[in-house]
């Protein structure tokens, strides 16, 4: 097990076989006043022990710490494996590349009564996933590094099996197969993403996802073999063309949609338009739109559990 008291190298769960012992180390030390874990001495180095005389056991990975449980006043919530593994699948690819803002590397997540939320943003689009929750819990909320989800998210199965998931003042921690991830919570205060999101639209169109997912990967070639990366989405009535233009050439793709308002020209960098598609499993998606120089939305046919908001590039005539 991986836990404090075993070294085994056979892997007996799936953390075990994800993260073998060869990339952990255990150690004894103490949590600091700014949350972070000050290690006294490593195992099989001077001033080790296991009778917490120089600190607490923890075992380090280079990602985190874990240990059997931590922050005893945190906050907990049950929650499916295979939605919290969705709910980081589908907004992680939006974080932040650029450490300029440190809070915008991490996802936000909320809960509060039988509803959780996720969400994530890098000033040019906008990533959010809701979730039931079968027992309710308090209003709780915390932001946590992106990559830090991504590996939380390696060692969740597609099942629906609930796992215990921690928020304290400092960390968050995840308990599954008798083991604890702990991670540290990021600092600051997440933007408030509900004034971004638009309050009603002039033009909402219908598709299929995958009709829309082959039209887009046929003329992204084309697309990032140019100089500006882009996509153009042409809505004339109940036709949405698709097109991409390089020093190669020029790609056209048309497709039947189902359009309610008015006609729209606008552009997209490809890459936030494919990411944002390939992460979504619905039949039929429903796109929105204000303006050729507004945010864009995605959203389910029926329901609220994902949406994306997209910012277009502008463009002149001709380009």
């Amino acid at each position: 097990v991986a836990g404090v008291g075993t070294d085994t190298e056979a892997p007996q769960n799936d953390f075990d076989s994800i993260y073998p012992w060869s990339a952990r180390r255990r150690c004894c030390g103490y949590w600091d006043a700014n949350g972070n874990f000050v290690v006294n001495a490593y195992k099989g180095e001077p001033g080790y022990t296991e009778d917490g005389t120089n600190g607490e056991v923890w075992v380090e990975h280079s990602l985190f710490y874990y240990r059997h449980i931590y922050d005893g006043d945190a906050e907990e919530i049950a929650i499916s494996q295979a939605l919290l593994k969705d709910m980081i699948r589908q907004t992680g690819f939006a974080i932040a590349q650029d450490a300029t803002r440190p809070i915008l590397t991490g996802c936000l997540f909320e809960a509060e009564g039988d509803t959780a939320t996720m969400v994530a943003l890098d000033g040019f689009r906008l990533a959010l996933r809701r979730g039931k929750l079968k027992t309710p819990c308090q209003g709780v909320s915390c932001v946590v590094s992106g990559k830090y989800w991504a590996e939380i998210g390696r060692i969740l199965s597609d099942s629906d099996e609930e796992v215990s998931l921690r928020l304290g003042e400092k960390h968050a921690s995840l308990q599954k197969d008798g083991c604890t991830v702990v991670v540290s919570l990021l600092d600051g205060e997440f933007i408030r993403y509900r004034q971004l999101l638009p309050g009603q639209y002039q033009t909402s169109v219908l598709l299929d996802r995958a009709t829309l997912t082959e039209s887009i990967d046929r003329a992204s070639l084309m697309a990032k073999e140019g100089r500006n990366n882009l996509l153009k989405f042409s809505v004339k009535g109940d036709q949405l063309s698709i097109s991409s233009n390089s020093e190669m050439g020029d790609v056209f793709e048309q497709m039947d949609v189902q359009t309610q308002g008015q006609d729209i020209d606008i552009s997209f960098n490809v890459n936030y338009i494919t990411d944002a598609i390939r992460s979504l499993s619905e039949e039929k998606v429903l796109f929105r739109f204000n303006t050729s120089i507004s945010p864009a939305v995605i959203v389910p046919e029926e329901g609220d559990h994902f949406l994306y908001l997209v910012l277009p590039v502008r463009t002149f005539q001709g380009v």
